[in-house]
């Protein structure tokens, strides 16, 4: 028997292998309609890539949810805790919505476009979980191929980049009302004639008057 065939062929079989593994932590779009009633059931989804055999995922749906399946029982009657960052961006907390047999955490509705923007725009995402003991689990999640992937789902083609979309929802967290506008306005009037028109105080108050009133249309 030929030797080369003998040394080439389990070298050709080792590389497929770890290069199935290597695609396994990319981001993936599998599409699926449902024969029956038409509903879009696709899903863009990434493996941990620091499991060793039974790995949590990370998912987005085509109806909008957002999912992190654990690879253990979190939590089934209350929300599950998670701290996660995006590179090397600040740490921030949510709280998920468990699934009934406890090892899925849904993220919030009125977060999701936020999260999912910054999804598409980073490179990498830590998650550190908490059960019902309080015990944590952490999963690492590449981010490669993530923008291409779930951009395909319907509910996200279009999203705003993660730089627009955090622009706008500060611009929104200033916007107040015509009548705090006013109460600004008179606090304003009050100040500048306790201490002037020239003290800093009035001017840093003037200055927050001025960005609240071009923000309200």
């Amino acid at each position: 028997m030929n030797m080369l065939n003998l040394t080439v062929k389990p070298f050709i079989i080792l590389l497929f292998f770890f290069s199935s593994l290597s695609n396994a932590k990319e981001w993936e779009f599998k599409s699926n309609i449902d024969l029956l009633s038409d509903e879009n059931l696709s899903i863009a989804t990434v493996q941990d890539e620091i499991c060793s055999h039974r790995c949590g995922s990370l998912n987005v749906r085509a109806d909008g949810e957002v999912i992190v399946a654990f690879p253990k029982f979190m939590n089934s009657d209350e929300n599950i805790t998670i701290e996660y960052r995006f590179d090397k961006e600040e740490i921030k907390t949510a709280y998920l919505s468990p699934s009934t047999k406890g090892s899925e955490g849904f993220f919030k509705k009125d977060y999701v476009n936020d999260f999912v923007s910054q999804l598409m725009f980073f490179n990498s995402l830590v998650i550190r979980s908490y059960d019902y003991r309080g015990t944590t689990t952490t999963l690492k999640f590449s981010l490669l191929n993530s923008k291409r992937s779930i951009s395909k789902l319907v509910a996200f083609s279009t999203l705003p980049s993660y730089p627009t979309l955090k622009e706008n929802n500060d611009k929104k967290s200033k916007l107040i009302s015509l009548e705090e506008l006013k109460n600004l306005e008179s606090l304003l009037a009050e100040l500048g004639n306790k201490l002037g028109k020239d003290h800093e105080a009035y001017k840093a108050l003037k200055k927050q008057y001025m960005e609240r009133k071009a923000l309200i249309k």
